[in-house]
């Protein structure tokens, strides 16, 4: 294998390791944005100490996905493809803290609408 083969493949593996940090990345800003969303919604017991908090949290989630999702369109369709699951992951793990209903249902737009504080 010549020289630049090698430096094309190194590349390519360097690509796809960014784009892999970028979706873990993406994962995670969004798991925090619906778990504080749901803090805002149901932990009745903390709200008055931590409400505007967890704003400021919702909204820096907020901005975190949308400067990956600028710089990475792809990761729109990613992230479409991962919210359910990322979503129930979330009430499962808030669920062990505080009451949250099962009928509950929040769709992406809504939790990314800047405006949308539950």
């Amino acid at each position: 294998m010549n020289l630049d083969c090698l430096l094309i493949l190194l590349n390519e593996i360097e690509i796809d390791n960014t784009g892999q940090e970028k979706k873990q990345s993406l994962e995670s800003h969004l798991m925090r944005l619906v778990e504080n969303i749901f803090k805002l919604q149901y932990w009745e017991l903390e709200t008055g100490r931590n409400y505007k908090y967890w704003q400021v949290m919702v909204s820096n989630s907020r901005n975190d996905i949308q400067q990956l999702v600028q710089f990475s369109p792809t990761l729109r369709k990613y992230m479409e493809q991962i919210y359910p699951k990322l979503y129930q992951e979330a009430i499962n793990l808030c669920q062990i803290e505080f009451y949250i209903p099962q009928n509950m249902s929040i769709g992406l737009e809504e939790i990314l609408d800047n405006n949308y504080f539950g």
